[in-house]
């Protein structure tokens, strides 16, 4: 995925290159999507990085044009989750000051999400000893993992890695 986020700020789309190395995964999705149609590659962060490499000033001008027309967009629709987010946690640092009992869900649900994922992990490596199929604890594995990272995201947010990401697309900016 990096090698795309390069590939599109060297082409001249850093918005692009920003919301797909970004935290939200479907707004990644909807990015390389859009730059897939365009370029008429299939939709996979390495087709796209190709065409963007092997097109030349075509796929530029091609590249360009997506991110006016989209990038917008979805950077409002970045900000929006970011801002849901940074909400959830600012409702929970308020009940917290108001001493109410409900802020301790997101902890308790944070705490079973985690054992959980945990339990179902060891569950995944010998699922014979809970007499369950394989592809049955990995589909489960697969579905809390979700959740799991879900809460890692409430409790830790993207802070560090929008930093680091942010850091980087200068970096590339500044080299081209």
């Amino acid at each position: 995925m990096n090698d795309l986020i390069q590939a599109l700020v060297k082409a001249g789309a850093p918005i692009l290159g920003t919301i797909i190395g970004g935290p939200v995964g479907t707004l990644a999705g909807a990015a390389i999507g859009a730059l897939a149609e365009a370029l008429g590659t299939p939709a996979t962060p390495e087709a796209v990085k190709t065409a963007i490499e092997t097109g030349g000033p075509q796929a530029e001008v091609i590249v360009k044009r997506v991110e006016a027309e989209k990038a917008p967009a979805l950077n409002a629709d970045l900000e929006a989750i970011l801002r849901d987010r940074q909400g959830a946690r600012d409702q929970t640092m308020a009940l917290v000051e108001k001493g109410s009992t409900i802020a301790w869900g997101a902890p308790v649900v944070s705490v079973v999400v985690l054992a959980g994922f945990v339990g179902l992990s060891f569950l995944a490596m010998k699922p014979e000893s809970a007499g369950i199929r394989a592809d049955v604890a990995l589909y489960l594995l697969g579905a809390w993992q979700s959740l799991a990272t879900a809460v890692v995201g409430y409790w830790i947010g993207s802070s560090a890695g929008s930093a680091a990401k942010d850091s980087a697309i200068k970096q590339i900016a500044a080299s081209k």
